[in-house]
């Protein structure tokens, strides 16, 4: 899901920790650097210290919080 990326959403993002990216993922294998449910993580696995440049954010549907 493509969401838009703005102060708003940066300063919530930091407030209350918001975690979104692959290595927050139980799907995600850090060894492999890879999902294990085969997508592709280039659009989510840096997402988190990207935010400041980002202008759009694109969320995983098979994100599971570890």
């Amino acid at each position: 899901m493509r969401t838009d990326v703005d102060d708003r959403l940066r300063a919530e993002a930091d407030r209350f920790r918001f975690r979104f990216s692959c290595p927050d993922c139980a799907h995600f294998d850090p060894q492999a650097t890879m999902c294990g449910d085969g997508y592709p993580i280039e659009p989510h696995v840096s997402a988190r210290q990207d935010l400041p440049m980002l202008r759009h954010l694109y969320f995983c549907k098979s994100f599971e919080l570890v």
